[in-house]
């Protein structure tokens, strides 16, 4: 995820800007709204292949919840090391979750 994410920062940058956009065209709530349930979509779906039945959309809005707020701080200046450190914790978490064993 990071690499995707420094592949294309100006593209979360945009997003963020349109989430606090939004609060102040009400217009714009709609697109933020979808933009946000299409990630909770594709990461339910993912969970969901792997293998994980209970509270599918609560764990997937949780893990989006995380990731977002990861990027954000990777976006103001926190430490590279710092949020992967944050990813792969995120990642053990989910495997927990899950009970994916953890690959080496």
């Amino acid at each position: 995820m990071l690499d995707l994410l420094l592949a294309e920062p100006e593209l979360q940058v945009f997003q963020y800007e349109m989430i606090l956009e939004a609060r102040r065209r009400p217009e714009l709530a709609e697109a933020v709204s979808a933009l946000y349930e299409n990630y909770v979509n594709a990461l339910a779906a993912g969970l969901s292949a792997s293998g994980l039945t209970q509270n599918v959309r609560v764990v997937a809005r949780t893990l989006f919840a995380a990731l977002d707020g990861l990027v954000l701080q990777y976006l103001a200046g926190v430490d590279r090391s710092a949020i992967a450190a944050s990813l792969e914790e995120v990642h053990d978490v989910l495997l927990l979750r899950t009970g994916s064993p953890r690959q080496p």
